[in-house]
């Protein structure tokens, strides 16, 4: 069964990619209203760049950090 997570069911998610030996943190406001999330590792063959959700901007380190205390 697929269905798009609701407010209060889960604050976020953490992922870790062994291709890249790293870890990726999604906020729920990443993924709010959606029932999967894609992040993508390189640019796609058609150069598309509107609505992609490059990995590079969920590290873990990185998103920790704009979380703040």
């Amino acid at each position: 069964m697929r269905r798009k997570y609701l407010p209060g069911e889960v604050d976020a998610f953490a992922a870790y990619c062994p291709q890249t030996d790293r870890c990726y943190f999604l906020p729920y406001s990443a993924f709010a209203g959606r029932s999967q999330v894609l992040l993508r590792l390189a640019p796609s063959k058609n150069n598309q760049a509107e609505g992609i959700n490059w990995a590079k901007d969920y590290e873990f380190a990185a998103t920790l950090a704009a979380q703040g205390p």
